[in-house]
């Protein structure tokens, strides 16, 4: 039940990221003449790629503002990704306290 507002806000991360590198970088960009990021699908892609850790290396920022900004969402995926761990984390927790009623309720049978 705690899962749907992490989704949620990783799609939030993922539209905000996406349309701010298009918007920085595309086609129409506000920093440079080179599109290096010509369609949305690909700005969401790049976010996707980005806040998850992974950086495949296919694309990135030309501009000095593009990188800040790259920089400041893959801080926000480290911690992102940090969220839903504390979240297992504490389930696993409360499993494992509550093995010991498990265990007297066998042996009492």
């Amino acid at each position: 039940p705690q899962l749907p507002v992490p989704l949620f806000l990783l799609g939030v991360l993922v539209l905000a990221l996406g349309s701010l590198v298009n918007f920085l970088e595309g086609v129409d960009g506000l920093m440079t003449d080179v599109a290096t990021f010509p369609s949305i699908p690909r700005s969401i892609w790049f976010a996707i790629v980005t806040l998850s850790s992974v950086g495949y290396g296919d694309t990135s920022p030309q501009t000095v503002v593009g990188k800040c900004l790259i920089a400041i969402f893959m801080v926000a995926g480290s911690l992102y990704m940090a969220m839903p761990i504390t979240i297992l984390g504490n389930a696993f927790v409360d499993v494992w306290d509550s093995r010991n009623q498990v265990f007297a309720i066998i042996k009492a049978k």
